[in-house]
């Protein structure tokens, strides 16, 4: 961490330029653990001449090895599909199944007021950005794990009304209760239980 490196140098008194130097340059020299190169070899397709470079015995040949980017590329590539692969196995992840024009519902984030509804209107997916987001109708983007798939609304169409046949109450399987046919109940209270207090066990009591 840069914050931790600037603490530590601070700590051992050097000032704020000198710092930043050597904490640069550690970062410059540190191979990735990716590419397993430092990012100066990525850049200037050399190694970085360190100071500890200097206690090292001279020798004549120069270890500057070319750097094959299209193997390097495919090896990244390999290992970022490993990463994947695990990552979707620890967590259970599943690919979706939405498509552009689904009509789905969002689950907001947040909500202003804790009577308003966790899903939002039902809205159309008009573009799909990656593999797990898309772009809905209203111009929002959203992730694939917000949306739940819904149907169509539209309030101008009214609701089908029902036949008179369906209701009609048949009166001979379902009579008519009037306020006459019910007995007014009373509520019963319930009895208390007393018992004799235990210090007058031992006296007799007319």
């Amino acid at each position: 961490m840069p914050e931790r490196g600037f603490e530590n140098e601070f700590v051992g008194g050097k000032e704020f330029a000198d710092s930043v130097r050597t904490i640069l340059q550690n970062y410059r020299a540190t191979p990735h653990a990716l590419t397993h190169k430092s990012p100066s070899q990525l850049m200037l397709n050399r190694q970085m001449h360190l100071p500890l470079d200097k206690l090292k015995p001279l020798t004549t040949t120069v270890c500057n090895a070319q750097t094959d980017i299209p193997a390097m590329k495919s090896e990244i590539e390999q290992r970022q599909a490993k990463i994947k692969s695990y990552t979707d196995q620890r967590h259970h992840a599943r690919s979706t199944n939405l498509n552009v024009g689904d009509w789905v519902r969002v689950k907001r984030p947040n909500r202003s007021h804790k009577l308003s509804p966790t899903f939002s209107e039902p809205h159309r997916i008009v573009k799909k950005l990656g593999k797990f987001s898309f772009r809905l109708d209203d111009g929002t983007a959203w992730s694939a794990r917000r949306c739940v798939r819904s149907h169509r609304h539209d309030s101008s169409v009214p609701p089908p009304e029902l036949p008179n046949e369906h209701l009609m109450i048949n009166q001979e399987h379902h009579p008519v209760v009037t306020n006459a046919n019910i007995l007014p109940t009373r509520e019963s209270r319930p009895v208390r239980i007393t018992r004799m207090p235990a210090y007058l066990r031992d006296y007799v009591l007319s």
